[in-house]
């Protein structure tokens, strides 16, 4: 189970050790813990329309797909809570709070800096190395990508 560790020479927040076999749950709860961000309830933002997206996972964490992407109407990065359904056809992701994500335009190259930002922050408080992350957008969107660039 994550675990906090300390505290983050930059700010002072809490930080969090991972181990192999946490879940995106266990993930999630310690960062909201933790108090990287606290966002609009599903209730009063059931979808966000989601630009420069990717999903990525982590290695050794089970379960673990999230979506990260920037949401213009908050003009925000965002990493959501895990992916339970991807509806490919309708360019539709929903996580696990219940939230839609409405993806537009293609998967990013490079996330928005927004968004490149929340996710160094919430993968260094939870302890997660850089090398742990995995791009898996082009194998759960492949036509979305030409074949030189599927891994």
């Amino acid at each position: 189970m994550a675990r906090s560790t300390g505290r983050d020479p930059l700010d002072g927040r809490p930080t969090i050790f991972v181990e192999d076999g946490d879940t995106t749950d266990d993930l999630r709860a310690a960062a909201e813990a933790a108090g990287i961000w606290k966002v609009s309830s599903v209730e009063d933002e059931p979808s966000i329309r989601a630009t420069h997206w990717k999903i990525y996972g982590v290695r050794g964490v089970e379960t673990a797909m999230l979506l990260a992407c920037y949401n213009p109407a908050g003009r925000e990065g965002r990493v959501s809570t895990r992916i339970t359904e991807i509806d490919e056809g309708q360019m539709r992701i929903r996580t696990k709070s219940g939230r839609v994500y409405e993806l537009h335009g293609p998967p990013a190259v490079q996330p928005h800096p927004d968004t490149a930002w929340v996710l160094e922050v919430y993968f260094r408080r939870l302890g997660i190395d850089r090398d742990r992350m995995i791009d898996v957008t082009p194998r759960l969107f492949p036509d979305l990508y030409s074949p030189s660039e599927k891994m």
